[in-house]
Parts: C-alpha cells; sequence; structure tokens
C-alpha cells in the first residue's frame, strides 16, 4: 500500500514492517464507521509506542467529504489521536486489499506486512470495550497473541475496563 495522507506525507506500508498494522477503511458519512474509528483512535493513542500502527484508508468517492473529515478530527482530537489517513481514490494511491463491500473494514497485518485478520463490519459497541472476545466474533486471531496484543477479560458492566492492550 502506497499513497500520500491528508498531511501531505508520503506513506508507504513497507514503512512500518516491523510493526503490526491495523488498516481501517471507512467512509466519512458511515455512523458505524464512526463508531469503530473512536475505538480504534483510543486503542492507537494507547499502543502507538508499543510497534502498533493504525492507518486510515478513506473510501469516499469525492475528495471534499475527506477534506472535511480531516478538517473536523483536526480540530476536534488531540494530535497524538491522529492516525495516517490515505484517500483510496487518489491517482498515486496503491493498495492490494481488493474490493471492499462491507464498512467498516479492517485488516491486521503482521511485522512483514502478511494479512493475518480480516474483520468486516462494527466491533459491537461497548461490547468491543468490555469484552473484545466477544466483539471479534470468534476466537482471537493468532497475530494478536504472536504480535505481543492481549484481549483481557473482563465483566461487562460490573468494572471500567481499559480497553485493548499491547504490553510495554
Amino acid at each position: 500500500m502506497g499513497g500520500t495522507d491528508v498531511s501531505g506525507k508520503k506513506i508507504n506500508l513497507r514503512d512500518f514492517s516491523d510493526m503490526t498494522v491495523l488498516v481501517s477503511f471507512f467512509t466519512f458519512d458511515c455512523a458505524l464507521c464512526s463508531d469503530d474509528l473512536k475505538l480504534m483512535r483510543e486503542f492507537y493513542v494507547r499502543n502507538s509506542k508499543n510497534k502498533f500502527m493504525l492507518l486510515g484508508v478513506n473510501l469516499d468517492s469525492n475528495k471534499k467529504d475527506l477534506d472535511d473529515y480531516n478538517d473536523l478530527t483536526t480540530h476536534t482530537y488531540p494530535k497524538n489521536q491522529r492516525f495516517p489517513t490515505v484517500w483510496r481514490n487518489a491517482p498515486e494511491h496503491k493498495d492490494n486489499f481488493g474490493t471492499i463491500t462491507t464498512q467498516p473494514t479492517h485488516f491486521v497485518l503482521d511485522h512483514n506486512n502478511q494479512l493475518k485478520f480480516k474483520r468486516e463490519g462494527k466491533f459491537q459497541g461497548s461490547v468491543a470495550i468490555a469484552n473484545p472476545r466477544r466483539s471479534l466474533g470468534r476466537r482471537i486471531p493468532p497475530i494478536i497473541k504472536q504480535s505481543g496484543f492481549f484481549l483481557p477479560k473482563h465483566k461487562i458492566g460490573r468494572q471500567k475496563t481499559d480497553h485493548l492492550h499491547l504490553p510495554s
């Protein structure tokens, strides 16, 4: 994957070859995407120093929609909560993720940029925070364990959770 992010910086997936990368495809007007991006933004902040990178790929057909989204996030979120986002329809953008039919769609890539996990659709709200195993809808993908991710077991509703973590 390669292209230019919303701030004009060249992005190449190879630049993150020593990291676990979550690539998230979304549109500006997708309410489900907005919910997931909030969860992922929190996860990104907590794990950006632990060999984890979140890359957003905007699917809007109109670049103005992405520009509006970028303007909104620039004024709404602190700098440490903003992750690189590229516009998939830009002439210089290249990727091999294929056709995206569900929004949002997430891909987890290992430190060799190999696909290890794909999730289509919304993480299930607060369940994603309180019980990520349930939100994923199946057992935890091995890449999560191999990459140092751990998804703690928490009781829903009885204790405040600390989201998804990477060990320090």
